[in-house]
């Protein structure tokens, strides 16, 4: 008998995992990819790992190796790098298993990944301004959809590789289109993402950015893709308005009229202006600062929409819910391995990070399908208690039937001193988590 069959764990233990697939629609979806037929378990093996918390590709195959039947290491770190397999396809394919209206929103964003192994194509120096260290990693631009039930969800990024990365550091050779393409500034690539989620038919009417975003080229481009923009604008940018151009700091100082927001603890000021770049529509531009503050107006943050027609209390609560965004970034970086990964070629990076935003989407879905109050954090960590404690009872049990078998084919009889050291046998079984 072999005791390491998946059968040893039921199948209560993935029957979440498994209906979120379904909901999602993941299955047909993988023949966007073209996946070998080899390929799809794997990859469907691999979210699991990245959701029970593995945090390499290694402890990904070793701790879900009792859920699944043997396969060959090297065929996890195959999927990933084959070139015919894009897992990207994925991700714009989910939007259409989710409705879209109006007032849905674009959140464009970047962050930063903290990979260990300076071999791994595209990382670059990093610096975390929170803990004053450098480290290697990637930027990520993201695009991040937020509904009007207040639900939200990844579903295409862009990467951006350094520039000074050696060739042999990516791959034989020159480095193709995809890798050139992808040298750019950030909002450059959060244009492409939104440009293409209008061609696939998303219906959202706002893109919400922070300053890092706020190019006129940006908000250019965002306009003429028909959907309208509120992002957060540097103090130095230069505004058009009635009082002439001036920076939007300036127009502040040589303005004395102020009001306070009604209901929070700001002081605010607006005004109608154009952004001085041809093409770019009528926007508002609201500064507010905290009633509290000791430097007043400059402490001032500079808010620009194109929806002119909102209140400034409109304007100064709409655009927080960018930060919707940032728990996303936590639940990628602490549920779903985003930080953990370390395969070393362009093409395995690419689909690693497509796979933990997969992952994500499919962790998300769970949560939703229990109908918990409990937070993603402590469902994850539920369902991952759940599948190693119904593993450890499973091999403790099969620990019990190996020592009956031992027992028994020795000749040992039912005297009840065979039966106490039968008890101590099975007690120590329970005890062993192994």
């Amino acid at each position: 008998m072999d005791y390491h069959q998946p059968k040893s764990i039921g199948p209560q233990v993935l029957r979440p995992f498994d209906k979120a697939l379904q909901v999602l629609a993941l299955g047909p979806r993988w023949d966007l990819v073209h996946l070998p037929t080899d390929h799809f378990p794997t990859v469907r093996r691999l979210m699991l790992g990245l959701a029970l918390g593995a945090d390499s590709l290694a402890a990904n195959w070793r701790l879900t190796q009792p859920l699944f039947a043997p396969q060959a290491q090297g065929v996890c770190y195959e999927t990933l790098s084959d070139p015919q397999v894009n897992l990207l396809q994925i991700l714009p394919a989910l939007v259409p298993a989710h409705r879209t209206t109006p007032g849905d929103q674009l959140i464009i964003d970047a962050t930063s990944t903290h990979i260990a192994g300076q071999h791994i194509a595209g990382t670059t120096l990093q610096y975390d301004h929170a803990t004053r260290a450098y480290y290697m990693g990637h930027n990520l631009v993201t695009l991040f959809h937020r509904g009007t039930d207040g639900t939200g969800r990844f579903y295409d990024f862009a990467l951006k590789l350094n520039h000074r990365q050696p060739p042999p550091q990516v791959h034989r050779g020159r480095p193709t289109k995809t890798v050139q393409q992808a040298r750019q500034p950030r909002w450059k690539l959060g244009l492409e993402l939104v440009q293409q989620a209008k061609q696939r038919g998303h219906q959202a009417g706002l893109v919400l950015a922070d300053a890092e975003f706020c190019q006129p080229e940006f908000l250019l481009g965002v306009h003429q893709a028909g959907l309208d923009f509120t992002t957060r604008l540097p103090c130095n940018r230069l505004l058009a308005h009635r009082q002439g151009l001036h920076a939007a700091q300036h127009w502040v100082d040589i303005t004395r009229s102020y009001k306070r927001l009604r209901d929070t603890g700001y002081y605010f000021m607006q005004t109608l202006a154009y952004l001085p770049i041809v093409g770019l529509p009528l926007v508002k531009v609201v500064a507010h600062w905290p009633c509290t503050s000791a430097k007043g107006k400059h402490d001032a943050r500079f808010i620009v929409t194109s929806k002119w027609w909102q209140s400034a209390y409109e304007v100064v609560t709409e655009y927080p819910q960018r930060g919707h965004v940032e728990p996303g970034y936590k639940q990628l970086k602490q549920l779903c391995g985003l930080d953990d990964g370390h395969v070393r070629g362009w093409h395995a990076v690419r689909n690693y990070y497509a796979l933990s935003l997969l992952t994500h989407a499919v962790v998300v879905e769970m949560h939703r399908l229990a109908g918990t109050k409990q937070g993603l954090q402590g469902y994850v960590d539920s369902f991952r208690q759940q599948l190693v404690s119904d593993r450890i009872t499973a091999e403790k049990r099969l620990k019990v039937e190996v020592f009956k078998t031992m027992l028994w084919q020795n000749g040992f009889s039912t005297r009840p001193a065979d039966h106490r050291l039968l008890l101590d046998l099975v007690d120590a079984a329970f005890h062993d988590t192994g």
